[in-house]
């Protein structure tokens, strides 16, 4: 929200027909900012929203924290912005989800709700065993999966929670152990990519980069190149887990069965 560069970003992707999603807290968004990225083609704004206000407040360490993404979420609608909650599941919101996915259900505001699970931020070098130290992750994983087996049971029976139906399974047994890898061979890779403020582009935060845009070379060029290959096979080969695997990039094949579910007949 505060770089200048948002904007025509923005416009560039929806003129080069990609669906623009952008990701925010709310702290800063304005009526005038939702206004011009309604207009800049914005396809829909992910509020990071962790439940209720106290809840919130102390998870994101701000006294407004919610009030404030209430605010943005006005501010978007209003201005004809489609809205949908990113949730981070941890120990202090764990056993509120239920409530929490009916809130947004009936807020007329609201489209969806889309839940991950706590993992170490963007860019922070890895730690082995980082969760044992962390405070907001689930200290029970048995009540973390009892959690999860009612959110898909809510999502059955057609609350608007975007999760994929295996996504569950694989969020309870990454709560049960961390460092144990349970999905599939990771293609990340192949779904995207992160520039930094500098130019510089990866496909994995682990790993070195695969080109400098302010160097000269297109996107598609370093997307495409020699170096882009060879780091995608040293990936393939990745048994962690991590954010990109169990959250934004999970995909269905390789993930477990949730136990104690009943199978879904729509999802064969």
């Amino acid at each position: 929200m505060i770089s200048a560069n948002l904007l025509p970003l923005v416009r560039c992707a929806a003129q080069a027909d990609l669906t623009v999603t952008m990701t925010t807290n709310g702290f800063t968004l304005s009526p005038e900012a939702a206004r011009h990225l309604a207009e800049a083609g914005l396809g829909y704004l992910a509020l990071s929203l962790d439940g209720f206000d106290q809840v919130h407040n102390q998870i994101r360490q701000r006294s407004d924290a919610f009030s404030l993404a209430l605010r943005a979420m006005t501010h978007a609608t209003d201005n004809g912005l489609r809205v949908r909650i990113n949730c981070v599941i941890c120990e202090l919101n764990l056993e509120l989800l239920p409530g929490f996915i009916t809130w947004v259900r009936d807020n007329p505001r609201l489209e969806s709700i889309f839940f991950q699970a706590l993992a170490q931020p963007f860019g922070e070098p890895s730690r082995e065993n980082w969760w044992q130290a962390e405070p907001l992750f689930p200290k029970n994983p048995a009540r973390a999966g009892e959690v999860l087996r009612e959110l898909l049971d809510m999502k059955r029976a057609g609350f608007p929670i975007l999760n994929p139906d295996g996504q569950f399974a694989a969020l309870s047994a990454y709560f049960e152990n961390p460092e144990q890898f349970v999905l599939g061979q990771c293609r990340v890779g192949a779904m995207g990519l992160t520039i930094d403020a500098a130019g510089v582009v990866r496909l994995c935060s682990r790993y070195e980069p695969i080109g400098d845009l302010m160097q000269g070379h297109s996107l598609r060029a370093i997307f495409k190149s020699a170096k882009a290959e060879q780091v995608r096979a040293e990936m393939a080969a990745c048994r962690r887990n991590c954010h990109l695997l169990i959250n934004c990039c999970f995909e269905e094949n390789g993930a477990p069965d949730l136990r104690g579910a009943a199978a879904d007949p729509s999802s064969q």
